[in-house]
């Protein structure tokens, strides 16, 4: 832990220490969890506590890509997580039954993925360095719609 003299932004260090840079951070909606995509091709769940002054963190589990992980996401109930990585896939990891299954898939990197959950459906929105944003019913192969773009997608 960090002493507030020598941290005075009062920062806090997750443990174990990722191998390499992290490309996308998010909370739970629902828990007090933290995922962190990364270049070293995993993405990690950590169980984050507040104890007093400090923060701990617990590592709770991780899945791993062919490929960096550049961008990840909760669904709206906090039980499932989507991720996209370089290796061009999106993958569904259900927390409960810790199964990482793959769900899209573009021909080139996967730089951003996105639950939406809607009244009457709810879908994976994706969008890649392909030029090409895509929606999935995550039980099909299939887009359900892809829509062209001029350049390729860059953002989260």
């Amino acid at each position: 832990m960090f002493s507030t003299a020598h941290n005075p932004n009062k920062d806090h260090e997750v443990v174990p220490h990722l191998n390499d840079s992290i490309s996308s951070l998010s909370f739970s909606p629902v828990a007090d969890f933290l995922i962190a995509g990364s270049w070293d091709n995993y993405v990690r769940c950590w169980d984050i506590k507040q104890s007093g002054a400090m923060l701990q963190s617990k590592a709770i589990a991780e899945q791993n890509h062919a490929g960096p992980v550049l961008c990840c996401c909760w669904s709206v109930d906090g039980s499932k997580v989507f991720t996209g990585s370089c290796d061009k896939s999106a993958k569904l990891w259900d927390l409960n039954a810790n199964t990482f299954t793959q769900v899209a898939a573009h021909d080139a990197p996967i730089k951003t993925v996105n639950w939406i959950q809607a009244p009457s459906y709810q879908c994976l929105m994706t969008g890649s360095w392909d030029k090409t944003v895509k929606f999935w019913d995550t039980r099909q192969a299939q887009p359900m719609m892809t829509i062209n773009m001029d350049e390729r997608v860059l953002c989260n």
